[in-house]
């Protein structure tokens, strides 16, 4: 016998399976981690969360050695490492990025859009990760544990930087020296010190100048370019959808 669901005619084989689904039309989150206790809405993105504990990563590079939890941290890492595309441009200062939630990110710092509020003390960011991460200062939650030493963080990359020590790995490699490093942020600690040369920056494309970061460059252009980036905010909200 099966089930359909009232709200979207989905089947279900069973009553325990269709009352559990019911609870995503009502808002509810019935799926929760056994490791940290976070809750989902739906089974799949509780799995792909448990890997975040289990250090499982079935998605392989065919290029690399490298493994990813999920298959669109694949696909952003093929485009980003093996030259494959980057589909999405900013018009404003010609980055390109793999994957649009990251394009989206960006388009912020230039518009300034800060859409994700805390409600304990009312700071806005500019991405939803960041307001859950500066939550955990207010709460003092720090769900990722390291197996080896029982060190606790408040972010998975934290997590991840700190096991490296451990382990020895040092997966970002200077393109100048034989240098390696724990993290990416190490290794443009590395490139700006020793090879400013190899090391061109961001460029402003209104009037060519380059930046040792995307933040500098816009403030750059806030001061250098003021007329032409009001006019760009303009045309942005214009062309955004009214809801």
């Amino acid at each position: 016998m099966s089930l359909a669901c009232t709200e979207c005619n989905k089947m279900f084989k069973d009553v325990s399976s269709l009352r559990r689904h019911e609870k995503i039309h009502k808002g509810l989150k019935p799926f929760v981690c056994i490791f940290c206790s976070k809750n989902f809405r739906q089974a799949t993105q509780l799995k792909t969360h448990l890997r975040i504990h289990t250090g499982e990563k079935p998605f392989n590079c065919s290029s690399c050695d490298k493994c990813f939890a999920q298959k669109c941290q694949l696909v952003a890492h093929r485009r980003m490492h093996h030259g494959e595309e980057k589909p999405y441009t900013c018009e404003r200062c010609g980055f390109k990025f793999a994957t649009s939630s990251n394009y989206k990110i960006h388009i912020r710092l230039h518009s300034g859009e800060k859409p994700y509020v805390c409600d304990i003390c009312g700071q806005a960011f500019a991405q939803s990760s960041t307001l859950t991460y500066h939550k955990r200062r207010h709460t003092g939650e720090k769900p990722y544990q390291c197996d080896l030493c029982g060190m606790s963080f408040s972010v998975s990359s934290s997590l991840i930087a700190h096991a490296r020590k451990h382990t020895g790995e040092t997966p970002y490699k200077c393109s100048q020296c034989d240098g390696s490093f724990v993290t990416s942020s190490e290794l443009k600690k590395h490139l700006r010190r020793f090879h400013p040369e190899g090391n061109n920056g961001v460029q402003c494309l209104l009037c060519g100048n380059r930046f040792a970061s995307v933040k500098n460059m816009i403030k750059h252009q806030e001061k250098a370019h003021a007329d032409e980036v009001r006019q760009h905010k303009e045309r942005a909200r214009a062309e955004k959808p009214q809801i």
